[in-house]
C-alpha cells in the first residue's frame, strides 16, 4: 500500500522587538549628564578641600619649623644685639665649638668656624618666587631661606617683628619689654603668614639660657 507523504506549511510569525523609543533615549541621555555633572562637581570639591588643607598644613609645619630653629639658637646662645630693624642677631659665646652647639642651618660650630659665631634672622623678598621669606645668616656666608609664605609686610604690620624682653624690675617672673638688647634675657618673635583667606599671627618667646643661668 502505498502512502502519499503530506508537507504541512504554517504561517510565519513576526517576532516584536523591544526598543527605545526617542523621547525614552532623551531623558536617560538626560539623567546621565546630570549624573556626571554632580560626579564632576564632588570631585572639583574634594580637590579644592585636599589644596585648602595641604596649604593649612604647610603653614603649620613652617612656622613649627621657625619656632623650633629660632629657639634653639636663642638657648644657645650668650647674647643679642640689635643689628638692623626687623632682624633678630644672636652671638654664640665663646668656647663653644666641639660642644654638639648647631647653628640656625643645622651645622655644628666647630674650631674651624670662622668668626663671627652668631646667626641673623630677617626677612627678604625672593626676587625668583616673589614670595617673602624667613632667611638665616650663619657668620659671614650669604643668608639662606628657612621657610616661605610670610605675609607681605607694611609699615605697621612687619611679617617678622622683634621685641626684646627683660625680667620685670617689681614682679617677679614676669617679663617687661626692653629697647636695649644687651639687658634682655629672652625675646618675642611675631611671624605673620600669609593664610588662605587672611594673615595668620604665629608668636612665641625664646629664652638664652646664658643670660638666666650666668654662662661667662
Amino acid at each position: 500500500m502505498r502512502m502519499n507523504h503530506i508537507t504541512m506549511t504554517y504561517p510565519s510569525r513576526r517576532v516584536k522587538q523591544a526598543g527605545f523609543t526617542l523621547s525614552e533615549l532623551m531623558i536617560a541621555s538626560m539623567i546621565g549628564l546630570f549624573i556626571i555633572a554632580g560626579a564632576i562637581s564632588v570631585f572639583t570639591a574634594n580637590r579644592q578641600t585636599s589644596a585648602l588643607m595641604d596649604r593649612i598644613q604647610s603653614n603649620q609645619d613652617a612656622t613649627r619649623f621657625a619656632a623650633q630653629t629660632i629657639s634653639r639658637v636663642v638657648r644657645s646662645g650668650a647674647r643679642f644685639s640689635a643689628g638692623q630693624t626687623g632682624q633678630l642677631v644672636v652671638e654664640f659665646p665663646p668656647g663653644v665649638a666641639g660642644q654638639g652647639v648647631r647653628d640656625c642651618v643645622g651645622t655644628e660650630i666647630s674650631q674651624i668656624t670662622p668668626p663671627p659665631a652668631r646667626n641673623i634672622f630677617s626677612s627678604a623678598l625672593n626676587q625668583t618666587t616673589q614670595r617673602y621669606e624667613l632667611r638665616c645668616q650663619s657668620g659671614n656666608d650669604p643668608p639662606v631661606p628657612l621657610i616661605d609664605g610670610l605675609a607681605q609686610p607694611t609699615n605697621q604690620q612687619p611679617n617678622f617683628q622683634v621685641q626684646f624682653l627683660r625680667p620685670h624690675p617689681t614682679n617677679h617672673g614676669e617679663l617687661s619689654t626692653t629697647n636695649q638688647a644687651a639687658e634682655a634675657t629672652s625675646v618675642r618673635i611675631l611671624l605673620r603668614m600669609q593664610g588662605v583667606e587672611d594673615v595668620e599671627e604665629i608668636a612665641f618667646i625664646a629664652t638664652m639660657r646664658c643670660r638666666v643661668l650666668g654662662c661667662d
